[in-house]
């Protein structure tokens, strides 16, 4: 049996996929068949032939969205696959080496917003297509697009927001135990944790709480909130992409961009605010917000007159008998150090998300 006949009788029919089909490339054109496309230095162009478009087991399969929620319904019905073997479809793999991967049978395994996720991804040419199942929400998701600039995850996560969203005031975890414990395990063994791509640099970039200890730092009296003054002119500002110009608000929400979060501080108040790709409980992190953090500390403890700022920071400067700036000055800095946080309470040192108590926690 050939690969084209075995799709019809085993899946398509079954499935009530009346619209799918292998395409035989050695047969007539699709009748209203899509074509791919690429964005050029200021246009599009076609993206639609490569020397390996007759391989009919990737990229030969073409189908509706139609044929895709008759492949849903399927599913969820038994009617392709019983109920043992789907579940089998959703079990991880284990490789040699006995470590778990988050692929199943033809499904990458993940959660979002807390919720179990089975999903996949296409690429070929001009096209960009992605699938999202929530098994145990009975939610789907398909994103088919003939655009090579297309992000479908992003659609797929904003879409999957509005049906699996919750009230703002509940706590949500950003991973559940599991997920976070699979990540710790793919991190690499011989080198740093930032030198992994895709979806994996995403996560630890925007969990980077949940790989290393972390500590709550407290201070003394009430956080006041910013006051809020939107700027209309920075949301309508101009920016220049392939698809024309288009405004600041639309541009960070769009395909373009890939920017998590953004505020505008002016004068104490906030002009302009927006996190298209972030939640109230992930809490992005580069290491180089430190030198921020480290430059305040120094300047409360030069107010106070714990250190001298006039020091040459520089490790190669020392004394006659060869001792470093800060092997001179380092037990002072301590002991300031110390006293600024005379009387705070002594920071818990745990996970984010081990507790929903929020109630003394300021940053």
């Amino acid at each position: 049996m050939t690969f084209t006949a075995f799709m019809d009788t085993a899946v398509f029919a079954p499935a009530g996929m009346d619209g799918a089909l292998i395409h035989d490339h050695a047969a007539p054109e699709i009748e209203r068949r899509v074509t791919g496309y690429a964005p050029t230095a200021d246009s599009f162009g076609e993206d639609d032939a490569h020397f390996l478009n007759g391989v009919t087991g990737s990229g030969g399969m073409y189908a509706t969205l139609t044929d895709f929620v008759a492949w849903d319904r399927a599913l969820r019905e038994h009617d392709v696959l019983d109920r043992a073997s789907l579940e089998a479809t959703y079990t991880r793999a284990e490789l040699n080496d006995g470590t778990e991967v988050d692929y199943g049978l033809g499904w990458r395994l993940d959660t979002y917003l807390g919720v179990d996720r089975v999903a996949h991804g296409g690429s070929w040419v001009g096209f960009r297509t992605g699938i999202a199942r929530y098994p145990g929400r009975e939610l789907t998701v398909v994103v088919l697009s003939n655009r090579a600039d297309t992000d479908p995850d992003n659609y797929i996560d904003r879409i999957s927001e509005i049906y699996l969203g919750t009230d703002s005031d509940s706590f949500v975890p950003a991973s559940v135990t599991e997920h976070v414990q699979r990540q710790q395990r793919r991190l690499p063994t011989d080198d740093i944790w930032w030198t992994v791509n895709g979806p994996d640099m995403r996560w630890n970039f925007k969990n980077l709480h949940q790989l290393f200890p972390t500590v709550n730092v407290y201070r003394h009296g009430p956080v006041r909130a910013l006051r809020s003054a939107p700027l209309a002119a920075i949301a309508d500002y101009p920016v220049e992409t392939p698809d024309g110009e288009m405004r600041l608000d639309d541009f960070i929400e769009s395909e373009h961009s890939t920017l998590m979060g953004i505020v505008v501080l002016h004068e104490g108040n906030i002009v302009y605010e927006r996190y298209p790709r972030m939640h109230d409980y992930e809490m992005p992190v580069y290491w180089s917000v430190a030198k921020a953090l480290v430059g305040t500390v120094v300047r409360i403890l030069e107010e106070r007159g714990e250190i001298n700022v006039d020091w040459a920071v520089d490790g190669v400067d020392s004394d006659h008998q060869g001792n470093s700036l800060f092997a001179q000055q380092g037990d002072l800095v301590n002991q300031g150090i110390a006293r600024l946080y005379e009387g705070l309470k002594p920071p818990a040192l745990h996970r984010y998300g081990e507790t929903d108590d929020r109630e003394d926690e300021v940053m």
